[in-house]
């Protein structure tokens, strides 16, 4: 897909800021719905944007969790979330 085609709807989300959670999920149904009542694109890209790489690309404010287990929690929580959604 590319950025210039008009029925693709692009949802950001910004690791530098938004946590590993299941918060993703959240924003990605908020994303989904925006699509559908907003506009008239027909599918869904979403675009993962790394954070400064001294946080290893991860928001710097979840110090609950190292880098190690945001790495984790990306693979194994917010990748495999994406399967709940049209494709």
């Amino acid at each position: 897909m590319s950025p210039s085609d008009e029925s693709t709807y692009f949802h950001i989300y910004d690791l530098d800021h938004a946590p590993t959670t299941f918060n993703f999920v959240v924003q990605a149904v908020c994303g989904e719905l925006a699509r559908k009542e907003l506009t008239n694109c027909t599918h869904t890209h979403v675009v993962f944007v790394p954070g400064e790489d001294k946080n290893h690309g991860f928001n710097p404010s979840s110090v609950h969790y190292g880098s190690d287990t945001k790495k984790w929690r990306f693979g194994n929580i917010i990748l495999p979330a994406l399967d709940l959604f049209p494709q």
